[in-house]
């Protein structure tokens, strides 16, 4: 008898389709209760039954969580299951390829909030998503856990915004789907994402662009109006006060000018971004004429600009209109806030590198610039000093103007910057043949 209720209770492990090693520990703890039931006196037909039916029970603890058979969809466990692993059970079924196939972020889960497959898209936002583990694992977002306990309980679709901080900071907008069924092969819940982190960056950026524009442009107005109205007051009959302050005034304008201007330039930057320039531009020739025009004010400072390029013409693919203002803007800021009576050197290399580059260094040698503003240099109205620069009739958009024209000409901006010492801009562009 004995053999025989072995032979049972082993034939009871395999039933319930267990690990092998989880499998000989139930079967040794049922025989122990018939064993322990039978010395006891209970009856031996009595005795296997009761020993029977813990075996089931114990497989059934132990199934959801370490057996070989399909998941089971009707509990909630926090934990990875072994029985589907890094590979999902359903990777060869069509939805799943179909979800492959989608460009946007997709994850199916089950009832239990179990990821049952996410593309590739989804596992590249978040990296420790597991197949077959909790989707909380990913993302410990209440929202969304809240959707899909929604979508499941009410058969409702539910839009969330997700605030993702690892390993990025991302902005999501997840639209949670129930599924009309789910009987184990197919998900109970879709959920498909998109990144909306660029365009609140861009809106952000757009409401402090009009913020600083017009705070810019206020300053140089109340002055006006200011001034307008003290010469029609008080000031109607002073000569010497109606001189200084049209001088003022006169220097305002301008000011307001110089915005308006470079607000349009960057503009029209903005505008063309994606459009590839297609020109052939002489980089030597355009510094010659850049050059040309800056020494009346290079000589109000006593600043004197040396310019060395190689003998041999150096074409980059360009705009040529739009290189000229990089060069502008970038050798005016070193005569402006240079030294007086200091020395600004252009000097133009090519790199050495497979893919050669042109690259244009502009040094001078004044004050230099903190370490700590030299990340922030090509932001929208950025300025070290605010005194300082708009004397000299800075508007705080000259590096933002370079920065996108470089980016428009797949071009890259390197700023070096030692107080006491000076500074050193270098444009690099790449290089094209002359023929």
């Amino acid at each position: 008898m004995a053999t025989g209720l072995m032979d049972g209770l082993r034939n009871l492990g395999r039933q319930v389709r267990l690990h092998p090693t989880i499998a000989g520990a139930v079967v040794a703890i049922a025989a122990f209760i018939v064993l322990a039931l039978l010395i006891s006196g209970l009856p031996a037909a009595i005795a296997c039954a009761v020993g029977a039916a813990a075996g089931v029970a114990l497989g059934k603890l132990t199934d959801s969580g370490l057996g070989d058979g399909p998941p089971d969809t009707t509990r909630r466990s926090p934990g990875i299951r072994r029985d589907v692993g890094p590979r999902s059970a359903y990777e060869d079924a069509p939805w799943t390829r179909m979800i492959e196939a989608m460009p946007d972020p997709v994850i199916a889960v089950d009832r239990d909030h179990m990821v049952m497959h996410a593309n590739h898209a989804a596992r590249d936002i978040f990296v420790s998503m597991r197949i077959g583990a909790a989707i909380s694992l990913a993302s410990r977002s209440p929202e969304l856990a809240e959707a899909i306990d929604h979508a499941i309980g009410y058969q409702e679709s539910r839009i969330v915004r997700l605030h993702e901080r690892m390993p990025v900071e991302r902005r999501l907008d997840a639209t949670v789907s129930p599924l009309p069924s789910d009987h184990g092969h197919l998900p109970a819940i879709v959920i498909v994402l998109h990144d909306v982190s660029e365009r609140e960056r861009l809106a952000q950026m757009r409401a402090d662009f009009i913020a600083h524009a017009s705070h810019e442009l206020r300053t140089p107005m109340a002055a006006l109006r200011g001034f307008i109205e003290t010469l029609q007051g008080a000031a109607k009959h002073d000569a010497a006060a109606r001189e200084r302050f049209l001088g003022i005034m006169s220097s305002e304008a301008q000011r307001m000018s110089r915005i308006l201007d470079d607000l349009l330039s960057l503009a029209r930057v903005e505008m063309r971004a994606h459009i590839a320039p297609t020109g052939r531009v002489d980089v030597n020739e355009v510094l010659s004429e850049v050059v040309e025009s800056l020494e009346p004010i290079a000589a109000a400072v006593e600043t004197t600009i040396q310019v060395d390029t190689p003998r041999e013409p150096c074409f980059v693919r360009g705009d040529r209109d739009e290189i000229v203002q990089v060069l502008v803007n970038i050798l005016q800021n070193a005569i402006k806030y240079g030294r007086q009576g200091g020395a600004v050197t252009v000097r133009v290399s090519l790199t050495e590198a497979q893919e050669r580059r042109l690259r244009i260094a502009i040094a001078d040698n004044g004050p230099g610039i903190a370490e700590a503003h030299l990340p922030r240099l090509t932001e929208r109205f950025y300025r070290v000093d605010d005194k300082s620069s708009r004397e000299k009739g800075g508007t705080g958009l000259g590096l933002a103007i370079v920065k996108h024209i470089l980016a428009r000409h797949q071009g890259d901006l390197k700023i070096a910057s030692k107080l006491g010492v000076g500074s050193t801009f270098t444009v690099e562009l790449p290089f094209v043949n002359g023929e």
